[in-house]
């Protein structure tokens, strides 16, 4: 696959997704449709063009893709200002790029125009707790899907993530649940594809963002784990960013997406403040924490009479006396009294 967009002719009506056989200079390698035009409403354009199209040798009829996806890739590149060619060589795991022929076929591709007529539009929802409680909101979403008869994908920014998550989770829905990340072998992930594609029953997917290109047509709900987490956003051209992709998918396949975090984006909270995604549950600006909390009067530790005095109080001493023997650490956060030379140690001004 090269990651530069190239014209083609057929004879055959061939759509979005499909693999192709094409020549390119003195080779001929696989390609995937990302558009096509009737030649009757481009015959001007061909007249005119500068170069000769070449004919598609093989159709392969190997749809790994489905039409949503391509749209969406078409309309990351625009937002990227890139190639088609170089997003899906960004989104699409390599070993399935290389292997298509390995890969099953999702004979039930979605119909985006079927499923909103159904109610299944796209939405955009907001959820901002602990790790913990979105995590059994999760489960919860996936269990509530599985009854709707709907998939669910749950975006994580690493393979840590995924693999943290799927241990978690497995009692009661492990049989219906597929891990995808980059750590896991060529079998396994070739495995694993084709068995989340083969499930008749609707299912879990927990992986990183390259897995969005799984053709269900049944995945409903898309969550964004730790949606401000920075490994979402390719460091190299075309500096795809899966966040927006994701977008770009859901509105497609008529899902809603939920962006999650401990704390979310301030993108992501300007876009709620302004009405464009509504909360999952009321935001949570506070988080818990089991941490016992004390105040400390320093009144009450007033200066001797040879003018000493205590910087910080007895309590504060045995702490990090106590922290430094089981060789714990601790966090202290001062607040200045003053200005130099007037502050309490005279050095920071």
């Amino acid at each position: 696959m090269t990651k530069d967009s190239l014209s083609y002719f057929s004879k055959e009506d061939i759509s979005k997704g499909t693999i192709v056989t094409v020549p390119v200079r003195r080779r001929l390698i696989p390609a995937i449709v990302e558009s096509t035009e009737r030649i009757e409403d481009v015959k001007t354009k061909l007249r005119q063009s500068s170069y000769q199209i070449k004919k598609i040798e093989k159709v392969n009829m190997a749809k790994i893709f489905s039409t949503e996806f391509i749209s969406a890739v078409l309309d990351t590149a625009d937002y990227t200002t890139g190639t088609a060619g170089a997003i899906i060589n960004t989104l699409v795991p390599k070993m399935i790029l290389d292997n298509p022929k390995k890969v099953n076929v999702n004979k039930h591709y979605s119909n985006t125009k079927k499923n909103i007529q159904k109610g299944m539009t796209y939405e955009q929802l907001v959820l901002q707790t602990d790790k913990d409680e979105r995590f059994g909101t999760y489960r919860s979403l996936i269990r509530e899907a599985f009854a709707r008869k709907q998939s669910v994908f749950i975006c994580m920014p690493t393979l840590v993530d995924v693999e943290r998550f799927v241990s978690k989770s497995e009692k009661g829905i492990g049989a219906y649940m597929f891990g995808f990340h980059s750590g896991l072998t060529k079998k396994k992930m070739l495995d694993n594809w084709n068995s989340a594609l083969n499930e008749k029953h609707p299912i879990a997917i927990i992986g990183t963002g390259s897995f969005l290109s799984i053709p269900r047509s049944d995945i409903k709900t898309i969550i964004l784990e730790r949606e401000s987490s920075s490994f979402y956003k390719s460091q190299v051209r075309p500096y795809v960013d899966i966040r927006v992709f994701a977008d770009f998918l859901a509105r497609k396949i008529g899902a809603r997406i939920i962006y999650a975090d401990s704390f979310l984006r301030i993108e992501t909270l300007y876009s709620h403040y302004e009405g464009l995604s509504a909360e999952l549950s009321p935001l949570r600006f506070r988080p818990l924490s089991t941490a016992t909390h004390f105040i400390i009067d320093m009144k009450n530790y007033k200066p001797t009479v040879k003018g000493k005095y205590e910087i910080i109080s007895h309590e504060m001493a045995r702490l990090v006396e106590d922290t430094k023997r089981d060789a714990k650490h601790m966090f202290i956060f001062s607040a200045r009294k003053g200005l130099s030379p007037t502050t309490v140690c005279s050095d920071c001004g």
